[in-house]
């Protein structure tokens, strides 16, 4: 049985490097058995089609993401504040370090909307993770820490947007940093650290009632 679940869980991490990669589309049943050293027969087997594969990549990994959240939500260790900064960085390195890969299947399905099934799958998933969320920010309304007039979807929509033209835009942003003649030449790691600072201080100006108490001046 463990045998099983180890070939399965294999299966599950070649189809969403192959996936992220590629598309589902351009992803071949073939492909993906011979990366993960098996035989064509055996993703039948594990997943029964192509599309109920893609569908289990999609809930495995929204569903490590919601545990991730649920823990943060319930923290009382931290502020409202806290938790949003934290929710901002996770999904700032999680997207940006792999060049949002898998950010970037995701929404190719939502936009081209061609397996209405998988697009249902993926947003029932994301509206989960959306609950999580949205019981920070009520929490930091309730204890004074947010604005009770913030519109928690322009909110939502500006962390995903800004991210996602990132990650659609990689090869053009570094041009926009000839612009400022930055030296010497910005790294992977020093963009997704200006993106957290961009994002909290951005972020933090529309929710935050005293923002002056609790954004960095650097």
């Amino acid at each position: 049985m463990e045998a099983h679940t180890d070939r399965k869980d294999h299966l599950l991490d070649i189809a969403e490097e192959l996936f992220s990669e590629n598309g589902f589309d351009a992803t071949s049943v073939r492909a993906l058995a011979e990366r993960a050293g098996m035989n064509v027969a055996m993703v039948s087997y594990y997943f029964g089609s192509k599309e109920k594969l893609f569908e289990a990549v999609i809930i495995r990994k929204t569903a490590y993401i919601r545990e991730k959240l649920m823990l943060l939500a319930g923290d009382k260790s931290l502020s409202a504040w806290e938790k949003m900064r934290e929710l901002i960085g996770n999904y700032t390195e999680r997207i940006l370090n792999d060049e949002g890969r898998y950010h970037k299947m995701m929404m190719r399905e939502l936009s081209l909307r061609k397996r209405t099934g998988l697009s249902s799958v993926i947003e029932e998933k994301i509206m989960t993770n959306m609950n999580a969320v949205y019981s920070i920010v009520k929490e930091g309304i309730k204890k004074g820490e947010f604005r009770k007039d913030v519109d928690f979807t322009l909110m939502m929509s500006t962390i995903f947007g800004t991210l996602t033209h990132s990650t659609t835009s990689s090869n053009l942003l570094p041009r926009f940093f000839e612009v400022e003649k930055r030296k010497p030449k910005i790294t992977k790691q020093d963009y997704v650290t200006l993106m957290k600072k961009h994002l909290e201080q951005l972020i933090g100006r529309l929710l935050l009632v005293h923002p002056e108490k609790f954004l960095k001046k650097k």
